[in-house]
């Protein structure tokens, strides 16, 4: 018995377990107060070769392009509050000015890479700006810059959390199908959607190249969704977007050989737009 009193009297004797503080409980969602700041439209340099290009008329050189970006951005990151825009992560779209509309032709994201090292790559965008330069023969290309501050108003920085676990790349993840999402409004060809793939998949009733004749239903969901604002344009957006999906490697290689010989390269002069 004593033996047993004596357990008995160590198990109560225990001091009660600590409740667990959840400290998300009191700050709130971790992911909350960022912000995506916007810089731009910044123009680049496009080029024309004297090389024979059947083709690409119009090409650009990354190095060239990323240097023009981020010189303009720099003069105008104090603006917003911001330093070192080069080393920022985010979002950023690559468009065209036919007759000075800005149109988008690609949304894209940095959250592995910054901004910089992203914008241009040569293994993913080399042929696709290429692309979109020659939908307009005569329109100037530009870029817009959204870096991403921290809650505290800096800008944020590449993560060092395995890939999918920060909280910045989880932001800039949901910002750019919303962003994707706002660009659709003014072209629903949008290379980011607009994939062979995906529209041999399926068709949305009313929206751009939706099969079958149209309903009255379907003419309003157009017409909700703003895709009927930009029909004027729709056939040209179109066969840019089926254009970008249509690279092949030999392009590239076409596009890299006219590159590795400047003295061919014709920067363009300012001219009338399209």
């Amino acid at each position: 018995m004593l033996l047993v009193n004596h357990r008995a009297r160590i198990f109560l004797t225990q001091p009660p377990e600590k409740p667990v503080f959840n400290f998300d409980s009191i700050v709130g969602d971790k992911m909350s107060g960022y912000r995506f700041r916007c810089l731009g439209p910044f123009e680049f340099p496009v080029y024309r070769s004297t090389r024979h290009w059947k083709n690409h008329y119009r090409l650009f050189d990354p190095k060239a392009a990323t240097e023009a970006v981020f010189e303009l951005a720099a003069q105008q990151e104090r603006r917003i509050g911001v330093e070192g825009i080069d080393q920022a992560i985010g979002l950023y779209i690559i468009g065209m000015k036919p007759r000075g509309k800005l149109i988008p032709f690609y949304v894209g994201k940095a959250a592995r890479q910054t901004i910089k090292e992203r914008l241009f790559q040569k293994q993913d965008k080399l042929a696709k700006v290429t692309e979109i330069l020659n939908v307009y023969k005569h329109a100037k290309p530009f870029v817009f810059l959204f870096p991403l501050l921290t809650p505290t108003g800096r800008l944020a920085r590449l993560p060092t959390a395995a890939p999918g676990e920060s909280s910045a790349e989880k932001v800039i993840n949901s910002a750019e199908y919303m962003m994707i999402g706002h660009a659709m409004n003014s072209n629903p060809w949008l290379h980011n959607i607009s994939t062979v793939v995906e529209r041999e998949r399926f068709s949305i009733d009313g929206s751009p190249g939706a099969s079958g004749k149209q309903t009255k239903d379907a003419q309003s969901y157009s017409e909700m969704m703003g895709f009927r604002k930009a029909s004027s344009a729709s056939d040209k957006l179109r066969e840019a977007g089926e254009a970008l999906e249509e690279v092949k490697p030999d392009e590239t290689r076409l596009i890299e050989d006219a590159l590795a010989h400047p003295e061919s390269l014709e920067q363009e002069t300012v001219g009338p737009e399209e």
